[in-house]
């Protein structure tokens, strides 16, 4: 018989094993979702922080293919640029789409994808995505919001012109008051107040 002496191997396999538990405890934490794709696309591994954002429990399993959840409209889109992603391994993008929770509702996310099956460790598509619903809601808001004003704003019975007020450069001007003056929109943005012959008195209008 004989002895050998293993301490060190031992201490290296409980190196990797801490730093696998380490790296599996960031996953399962993470607010972000992370979701793992197999070569054909279907879900591989999806994490505890994903399967709660889309209404599951943490136990149960997400099959299948990303695609039967990505709306119809952003489908397109979606697989153009993993198409991309497949042929550059070093292409990473960045899209925002919509994507059904398990009752069917439609939630924004904005997703990043890396194409790692070549790496032996990993042979997936990794995709990391965060819920953007909040997001979404405040560019709608705004949106509206900068609506009605320009509909308050070329309706208006009173003339209003918007200057710069570093430089006193005229960004706007609504029709009532271009048809007081009888001038043209084009004759007045981009030029400072005092340029335009209404109203001469530099001093005054600074």
């Amino acid at each position: 018989g004989y002895s050998m002496d293993i301490t060190e191997r031992v201490q290296a396999e409980e190196k990797i094993k801490k730093i696998g538990q380490h790296y599996q405890a960031l996953i399962e934490k993470a607010p972000d979702g992370i979701v793992l794709l197999n070569e054909q696309g279907n879900f591989k591994f999806v994490s505890p922080s994903a399967k709660i954002m889309f209404g599951f429990s943490v136990s149960e399993e997400m099959t299948g293919n990303p695609v039967q959840y990505t709306h119809p409209d952003d489908l397109p889109l979606v697989l153009s640029e993993l198409g991309r992603l497949l042929e550059d391994p070093s292409y990473i993008p960045t899209l925002q789409y919509r994507f059904a929770d398990k009752n069917g509702n439609w939630k924004w996310v904005e997703s990043t994808f890396s194409n790692l099956l070549a790496d032996p460790s990993v042979e997936s598509i990794v995709i990391n995505f965060r819920d953007i619903i909040e997001r979404k809601l405040a560019e709608e808001k705004l949106i509206n919001s900068e609506v009605s004003y320009r509909r308050l704003f070329e309706a208006a019975k009173d003339g209003i012109l918007i200057l710069d007020a570093e430089t006193g450069v005229i960004l706007d001007v609504n029709p009532f008051l271009l048809e007081i003056l009888g001038s043209s929109k084009e004759d007045m943005c981009g030029k400072e107040l005092w340029e335009i012959g209404f109203f001469k008195d530099i001093a005054a209008n600074k």
